[in-house]
């Protein structure tokens, strides 16, 4: 299926499915399931309607909100998902975060167990292609339990449809759950094309992401070697445009370097990051992470709005205000604007929702950084690690590394190009938490207005999320929650 036949599907199953009373009244497995789960085009409108769950706003818009909880920016808007309360250590079981993520992800692996459980029902299509379509959902099934394991620890392994008779599920172990996954990326990498990404996902998307949670886990030698394997293929490169990883106004569609991103299409189904970021500002830099940015770094600029950059979006404020960001305390607590996700060449006033920029989640650049991190924390610094890391700031249009860093130098400038490379992907948040430095970090945070500074507040307990309260009061027999809340 070719991607634009792809997102019309993902559209009309989108409208099929965007009511979630009558998603999880009726899912499609009781629609019309004599009928339904029989042909090809059946299979391409199911696999459409999984991807369409992961649309949803906790990973998509709100990716870069994340940052909120970091050194790199301020979530200044207190019903965002409280990310703005549990950036201030407010961090409860009732925390709209936490509900949000649990039951958006939930919900995607529902729609993935239910193609899985139906996957044999269909009729006269071509084994290859059903194990493809098969093993991009146990890719979606692992990406939505990779932010299930990053958020709450152990959680629910739920592996088929549930009934009234099968819905209390206890906890599993983050191991166990870290065990399913692998064993879903594994039949991915296996079952995927080794192709370039253009809508549906190949065996790099599987294999970046297993990149990653190796990473994240400490399992370095893997790491290195599951992002090598992309590296040495060539599929993939480094994008001349940076913000072509972002936005379809740059060319998106045909970007060498992304790996897996969430589709929209403006403007019937559009991803609102114009919005988000360009007009409520949702989430704003902060200063120091400005001004650590190295002099020349072309991220500065792609990456955050500063006073006097052309802002069209500013006309959409109730008026004309400016065409000219001016970081007042109005538009912005910190005197910065997240220019990342947002098509400030283009949008107007009558545009700012439109676009259908996709939510990059892999891309080139990250592997090349993981490759780095666990090749340099296993062997020490090598030329391969130098060249991996040169040529993302070759593309910053920074200087190469100098040579002759020790284990422990070339570290710290790994964690630092992570830092200006990945922001406002909703990696930051983890790095730290991993990195065992994010309780030093968060109490030196002053959010603004300075005439009443606020530092952030961390404790230990807080590097995992609460189970959501409702979640508990369902089953408390089989969920347990987590310490400290």
């Amino acid at each position: 299926m070719n991607k634009k036949k792809f997102i019309i599907v993902v559209i009309f199953m989108g409208i099929l499915l965007s009511c979630d009373d009558f998603y999880d009244k009726q899912p499609l497995d009781r629609l019309s399931a004599n009928t339904f789960w029989k042909t090809e085009i059946d299979m391409e409108m199911a696999i459409s309607g999984v991807y369409r769950r992961m649309q949803y706003e906790c990973v998509d818009d709100r990716i870069g909100v994340w940052d909120g909880l970091t050194d790199n920016g301020y979530a200044w808007y207190a019903w965002m998902n409280d990310f703005f309360s549990i950036a201030r250590g407010d961090i409860v079981s009732t925390n709209a975060l936490s509900s949000g993520m649990w039951n958006y992800c939930y919900r995607a692996i529902a729609a993935c167990n239910n193609f899985l459980i139906h996957a044999n029902d269909f009729e006269s299509v071509n084994q290859e292609l059903l194990n493809k379509y098969i093993a991009e959902v146990r890719f979606i099934r692992a990406f939505e339990y990779y932010w299930l394991t990053q958020l709450f620890g152990g959680v629910p392994l739920v592996l088929e449809p549930q009934t009234l008779e099968t819905m209390n599920v206890p906890r599993s172990t983050k191991e166990e759950v870290l065990k399913q996954m692998y064993a879903d990326l594994d039949f991915a990498i296996a079952n995927l094309p080794d192709e370039a990404y253009s809508g549906h996902a190949v065996k790099g998307s599987a294999l970046a992401l297993k990149a990653r949670i190796k990473l994240f886990n400490g399992d370095f030698t893997e790491a290195a070697s599951i992002s090598k394997q992309i590296i040495d293929g060539g599929t993939f490169s480094i994008s001349p445009d940076y913000r072509a990883n972002f936005l379809e106004t740059h060319d998106q569609d045909n970007c060498p370097e992304i790996i897996f991103s969430i589709k929209f299409l403006g403007p019937d189904n559009p991803n609102p990051c114009d919005q988000t970021y360009g007009w409520w500002g949702a989430i704003l830099p902060l200063e120091e992470f400005v001004n650590s940015h190295e002099p020349g770094d072309i991220r500065l600029k792609a990456n955050i709005l500063q006073p006097g950059d052309p802002w069209p979006l500013g006309e959409s404020h109730n008026g004309p205000i400016s065409r000219y960001f001016k970081g007042d305390e109005q538009f912005s607590g910190t005197g910065y604007n997240c220019n990342k996700w947002v098509n400030q060449e283009t949008a107007t006033a009558g545009t700012w929702a439109s676009f259908g920029n996709d939510a990059t989640h892999l891309r080139y650049a990250e592997v090349l950084l993981v490759y780095a991190e666990a090749k340099n924390e296993v062997s020490g610094p090598d030329q391969s690690i130098y060249d991996a890391i040169n040529g993302i700031r070759n593309r910053a249009e920074l200087d190469p590394l100098p040579d002759g860093l020790s284990k422990e130098q070339m570290r710290e400038k790994i964690r630092n190009e992570r830092r200006f490379e990945l922001a406002f992907e909703g990696q930051r948040y983890f790095d730290l938490k991993r990195w065992g430095i994010i309780g030093d970090i968060i109490p030196t945070i002053p959010d603004p207005p300075s005439s009443q500074t606020t530092y952030r507040v961390w404790k230990d307990h807080f590097n995992l999320l609460p189970i959501p309260q409702s979640e508990i009061d369902k089953d408390p027999e089989n969920l347990n929650q987590n310490p400290g809340y």
